[in-house]
């Protein structure tokens, strides 16, 4: 630096830094500038602030793009905390799931999360999207009787189409489609969601959850896509008791 400063001219001195010893000092903007070993220090270590600033707004957009309602939003793998052994193996293999299984998305297992109402079943694939979506990557959560909603709301319109709702869903990177057996029956429904889990077969992972049995949720989606998504599978029977309401039992204040 101090070569380049006698070459455009520049006054400078030498200065004893109480960090960085014997240092140049710089004369700028009508006063010395202090240690250029501390300014260059400051210059990094702004830069370092300013793009963890950026990282976090992309997150920030990554994240809130993905949809997830109020109440998992703020979820992560860190605030689900394993009371057994099998809580803690099925964290362990999330975390792997989305570091290595997601880097290729053609050949990522599709997860189901099946079990009982409370057992963190929406906590534990809402935190996968997060994960996901801090790696920058698409990531997006609709409930089952959302999908098919959004599909019959195209019915008899002009301005939106039918096609264009199954285009989008299928090209998410990953999909999680929650609570796979509530409200998401009637008129065409199980042609509505066959087909999106065929688009999706073989170009990017689906996650479901579901308070179904294994042989309801085969008779609710229908074999062929059930099929689909067992060929490449990680099924996690959340069987665990409810997580819920351990978490409450920790949280309660009884007077």
């Amino acid at each position: 630096m101090n070569a380049v400063a006698n070459m455009f001219g520049m006054k400078t001195r030498q200065v004893d830094c109480a960090k960085h010893g014997l240092q140049f000092e710089y004369f700028a903007g009508g006063k010395w500038r202090g240690c250029d070993a501390c300014n260059q220090d400051k210059i990094a270590d702004d830069n370092k602030k300013r793009q963890q600033e950026v990282l976090a707004e992309r997150a920030a957009a990554y994240d809130a793009r993905i949809g997830l309602p109020s109440a998992f939003a703020d979820q992560s793998i860190k605030t689900f905390v394993p009371t057994n052994q099998k809580q803690a193996v099925v964290v362990a293999r999330l975390v792997d799931y989305v570091s290595n299984d997601l880097k290729s998305l053609q050949t990522a297992k599709n997860i189901i999360f099946m079990g009982a109402t409370g057992g963190g079943k929406t906590h534990l694939a809402s935190a996968v999207l997060r994960m996901q979506a801090a790696a920058y990557r698409h990531a997006r959560y609709i409930t089952s009787a959302q999908a098919v909603a959004a599909v019959r709301q195209t019915w008899g319109r002009n301005d939106v189409s039918e096609s264009g709702v199954f285009h989008d869903l299928a090209h998410e990177d990953l999909l999680l489609i929650d609570e796979v057996g509530q409200r998401d029956s009637g008129e065409n429904a199980q042609e509505i969601l066959s087909q999106l889990i065929d688009m999706r077969y073989k170009r990017a992972p689906t996650i479901i959850t579901t308070n179904l049995t294994k042989d309801q949720l085969i008779k609710h989606l229908g074999d062929r896509a059930f099929d689909r998504l067992n060929e490449n599978l990680i099924l996690i029977n959340c069987d665990w008791g409810s997580y819920r309401q351990a978490q409450a039992a920790k949280n309660l204040e009884e007077l």
